[in-house]
């Protein structure tokens, strides 16, 4: 018997949120890659993420673990504003200080990101809890401030 709409929305969702799970967990582990575990990769990184208020987007909160970042940004409204430019930006000017901090050169960031659009209320908190507690839950800091 086929599952009605409301049912396989609820069922979609939660596989959704299963399988994010289990690769957000498999980052958490993963040892190859972790340049952004060096401090001054790290600060460089950051720098950059404080800037996207040039690209008229505001960072809304961030955290930046040993082998990926998380960033919640909300995206002007004006017209010919680009998040694939936002990124490409971000990606490549990160990319090439990073790379010169640990005195290599090729590719750092993956070429696709996981991006999802936020729409508002709950989900939004959500996220945004998500993201400040990220570092907690695996347990590269005590509390989220740090």
């Amino acid at each position: 018997m086929p599952l009605a709409e409301e049912e396989r929305s609820a069922a979609s969702y939660d596989l959704h949120k299963r399988l994010f799970a289990y690769f957000d967990n498999l980052l958490d582990h993963a040892t190859e890659v972790r340049w952004l575990a060096e401090a001054a990769v790290a600060r460089s990184v950051c720098a950059e993420l404080h800037r996207v208020g040039e690209l008229k987007a505001v960072s809304q909160c961030f955290c930046i673990m040993p082998n990926h970042v998380h960033l919640l940004v909300q995206l002007p409204d004006e017209e010919g504003f680009s998040f694939v430019r936002m990124m490409q930006l971000l990606k490549g000017r990160s990319a090439y200080v990073a790379n010169r901090i640990l005195g290599r050169r090729g590719g750092f960031w993956q070429q696709e990101s996981y991006d999802h659009l936020v729409r508002a209320g709950q989900e939004w908190t959500r996220i945004k809890d998500y993201i400040l507690n990220k570092p907690v839950k695996a347990g590269l800091v005590a509390s989220w401030e740090k």
